[in-house]
């Protein structure tokens, strides 16, 4: 299925550049990628324009038009209006997709389904955590339970059910939602995270526009007004209350555990700020003082490690960034392994036995993998498979084995030693062989993957 993202623009010159980014990133095709912009005046337009030839080049199908609009749900509706692909996305200036999010929407998109979501990466100031959508939408009408930026909605429900009303400026998407489930749509959510979300957007300025917006929406689905008051009022003097506890140092992160949006400070903390310290967290979960200063110096682990500092400092403290850099040159020669620092590596990422590995600098690997002695996961020159892999979540790849081109392998996948793989392989598999061959099988990598969180 062909998918369309929509990125809505105005004076957004600080943020657009690490949006494109994220899209030019997926390796999912057929892509379109439609950019509408509300005419602005600083430089977004000049970004977007130098961007052109890159997403062109990389296969990407691109509409782009900068003219004035009547205002948020207006740009949605142009955007939606332009696409032509089978599910749409949207994607918002200083929002990102995750890296192979695209393939896996693509997958796991039910065909018997109008509205896919998942959850989101919620990047404040100082911390992120993981906002979880709801599979249970019972209350809808009166709150958002499926986060907007993780939506992914087939063409043919907006056909059916209509595009964003824009008689709403702040709560479009509660609507929308809303009004497609009264009207029959059908849902599907996946306990994953589909895109990084930065706080600050329009109904987080304008909590009283949000409030007679939601009595608005709750009143069309059904909601006697006087119900529909009394909840949003309730709400409104809760949102203000928590404002102002959360001036309180501490208090935001307490707050954020109670109501369960962060799995735990593992997972905030370790897993994404400091991916180094959750991969060790992998090798010993109760490690001590004394096991965490050898491993420092263990190259299975140090390696690693100095390859998560190059890209802490990349582009941010040169200096600190050459010193590790040099550093990892030192360790990557001596030990034999060879990863690109432009390489994205999820967190809780193991190397159990080193030498004679190589990584392409482009490739995207996910959360919980291991690899072992010799493997290579490269660059694929020409062919219709030209380009990097992807690579899923809890992956264990053996001995000797190598993956080549742009193939996206899936969630808890065991690639066995000296297999070779040049095709996608889904989820729950276990490939052996040279040339590969899968076998489907639940719980593939169990006993495999240890010490996760």
């Amino acid at each position: 299925m062909k998918i369309s993202i929509i990125t809505i623009t105005y004076n957004s010159e600080k943020v657009i550049s690490k949006t494109i980014e994220s899209v030019l990133e997926q390796n999912y095709r057929p892509l379109e990628y439609i950019l509408v912009d509300g005419n602005s005046k600083d430089e977004t337009v000049k970004i977007i324009n130098d961007y052109l030839p890159r997403l062109k080049s990389a296969g990407i199908e691109v509409n782009f038009k900068s003219e004035p609009d009547k205002g948020i749900s207006d740009a949605f509706n142009k955007g939606i209006k332009r696409a032509t692909g089978d599910i749409i996305g949207i994607t918002n200036a200083d929002d990102t997709i995750l890296p192979g999010m695209l393939n896996f929407v693509a997958e796991k998109f039910p065909t018997d389904v109008d509205v896919f979501y998942g959850n989101i990466l919620w990047k404040e100031t100082n911390r992120s955590y993981v906002r979880k959508s709801s599979s249970d939408l019972s209350d809808l009408k009166y709150k958002l339970k499926a986060l907007h930026p993780a939506v992914y909605i087939k063409k043919s429900a907006y056909d059916n059910y209509g595009i964003y009303d824009t008689d709403y400026r702040y709560c479009m998407d509660k609507e929308l939602l809303a009004r497609f489930q009264r009207l029959g749509a059908r849902f599907q959510y996946t306990d994953t995270t589909l895109v990084a979300v930065a706080a600050g957007g329009v109904s987080d300025k304008n909590i009283k526009g949000v409030i007679d917006e939601g009595i608005r929406i709750a009143e069309a689905n059904g909601v006697a007004p006087s119900d529909a008051k009394i909840y949003f009022k309730k709400a409104y003097f809760k949102v203000n209350l928590i404002r102002r506890f959360k001036r309180i140092p501490g208090f935001a992160s307490i707050h954020a555990r109670i109501k369960g949006d962060e799995k735990s400070d593992i997972y905030n903390k370790l897993m994404w700020s400091k991916p180094w310290i959750y991969d060790l967290y992998r090798w010993n979960p109760k490690a001590d003082w004394k096991y965490k200063l050898w491993m420092r110096h263990n190259p299975k682990y140090r390696t690693v490690y100095l390859f998560r500092k190059c890209q802490v400092h990349k582009g941010k403290r040169p200096i600190r960034f050459f010193l590790y850099r040099y550093t990892y040159e030192l360790y990557s020669s001596k030990y034999g392994v060879d990863i690109g620092t432009r390489t994205k590596i999820g967190p809780g990422f193991i190397i159990r036995h080193i030498g004679g590995i190589a990584i392409n600098r482009d490739t995207v690997i996910g959360k919980d993998v291991e690899i072992l002695q010799g493997v290579t996961i490269g660059y694929e020159r020409r062919g219709k498979r030209q380009g990097n892999p992807t690579i899923g979540d809890r992956v264990w790849i053996g001995s000797n084995a190598t993956i080549v081109g742009n193939v996206r392998i899936g969630d808890d996948v065991l690639i066995a030693a000296g297999a070779f793989v040049n095709f996608d392989v889904p989820d729950h598999s276990i490939v052996i062989g040279n040339p590969g061959r899968i076998i489907s099988k639940e719980n593939a990598t169990d006993g495999y993957i240890v010490n996760t969180k």
